[in-house]
């Protein structure tokens, strides 16, 4: 049966400036949210890690939510209309919707590899991509499925599609399939990567990859229009990216790691094809215990963001302001002041703690300044560079306060 759940309407402004952005669009008792399809702007199903599903018509205002009854880690989900669509997890999963996300029906893969993305190119023909270099297919609206030899071992991550007959696989190991015959052969590009490739966002023109290297957390977009020259841009803390246009993109990343702490959410905006991004941070009181950032633009301005227990919706595709509705009360016990700032800023706590930690970041994620805290204390900050930066506090290595700081 289904269960309307309405959020809250209270809206808090977070920004220095007066026109609305990105706004949380969360239903009240979802979490975990693991995959996210806007099939337009209006009419969005998101998953959780579990199998519950959630649906608007009426983007986000009121959500309906329905239970899959397949209980298992889901990755990625996709809609062929507001009828029909499929979803993927763990030990070869994946489950098939024909009444709108009501009722959700398992199919049998062939595999009990993690299965990590879909896309529907028809409604006949569905693909898939999964660990250990799987390339999945049905012709036959999922009822059978076919399983490509990729002669690799690698994981494979995403799979997009231009049109009907070009599409990209990516993978480890810098791996990046393509096809220009509906996947009935693929051939091997050469992007100079021997990373982690995922994310692939298609334009009309270009392909974006996001790639990030093992063992740290630097990630760089690679892009091209002919497949053969790729620019490669650092772009750091950038978990996933969106691209609507050749030259337009949008990006997402967090500092949440659990559901009982607080963090943020950035989101990231570039307009001249990933060379360079604006990005302003939302602040949130809930996380996840799967944080999975995932970015999908349906145009330049309208598209949807989902991290942990957040969901988030612009309308006009603007990273300067950032409007919040928000369903969950900050139980913040720190106070920081002034903000902006010039020279010094005041750190008061509320509830003592002990074994605090503060960080001040700047924008290309470099710890500029850092200091044990006990007690109320003021911060000398004078020489810190004008600009904005992030302040957040630790105890006992666990994030509990995240704040945008201004030096003016």
């Amino acid at each position: 049966m289904k269960t309307k759940l309405l959020i809250l309407a209270m809206l808090i402004i977070n920004s220095w400036v007066f026109s609305q952005e990105w706004v949380n669009i969360s239903p009240t008792s979802g979490c975990d949210y693991s995959a996210i399809y806007p099939l337009n702007k209006d009419t969005t199903f998101v998953i959780s890690r579990h199998g519950l599903i959630f649906r608007t018509f009426d983007g986000g205002d009121n959500w309906d939510e329905f239970n899959t009854n397949i209980d298992t880690f889901y990755f990625d989900m996709a809609f062929y209309d507001v009828d029909t669509g499929y979803a993927t997890g763990s030990n070869g999963t994946i489950i098939k919707t024909t009444d709108k996300g009501e009722n959700w029906t398992l199919l049998n893969t062939g595999t009990n590899n993690k299965i990590n993305s879909i896309f529907i190119n028809s409604s006949d023909s569905i693909w898939a991509v999964a660990d250990s270099g799987l390339i999945l297919n049905s012709f036959d609206y999922g009822n059978t499925w076919n399983i490509n030899d990729t002669r690799t071992l690698k994981n494979l991550n995403s799979i997009k599609f231009r049109n009907h007959d070009t599409a990209y696989i990516a993978g480890d190991n810098g791996i990046l399939l393509y096809t220009q015959n509906a996947g009935n052969s693929w051939d091997t590009l050469n992007t100079g990567s021997n990373n982690i490739l995922f994310s692939i966002s298609l334009t009309q023109n270009y392909i974006y990859l996001l790639e990030t290297e093992y063992g740290n957390y630097n990630n760089s977009i690679f892009s091209s229009n002919d497949n053969i020259n790729w620019t490669k841009n650092i772009v750091n803390r950038v978990e996933n990216i969106s691209f609507p246009s050749d030259s337009i993109g949008f990006g997402i990343s967090s500092d949440i790691f659990t559901k009982s702490n607080p963090g943020s959410i950035f989101i990231y905006k570039t307009n001249n094809y990933g060379q360079s991004f604006d990005f302003n941070n939302f602040d949130v009181s809930n996380g996840g215990f799967f944080t999975n950032d995932i970015i999908c633009m349906i145009n330049d301005s309208t598209g949807y963001a989902l991290n942990g227990c957040n969901i988030l919706r612009t309308l006009n595709g603007d990273t300067i302001t950032i409007t919040q509705i928000k369903n969950i009360t900050n139980n913040s016990f720190i106070n920081i002041y002034p903000n902006p700032a010039s020279s010094s800023i005041n750190i008061e706590l509320i509830i003592p703690k002990n074994k605090l930690l503060l960080n001040i970041i700047d924008l290309t994620g470099r710890i500029v300044l850092q200091k044990k805290i006990t007690n109320n204390e003021t911060i000398n900050v004078s020489k810190l560079k004008k600009g904005i930066y992030f302040l957040n506090i630790k105890n006992e290595n666990k994030i509990i306060e995240n704040k945008k700081l201004i030096i003016k």
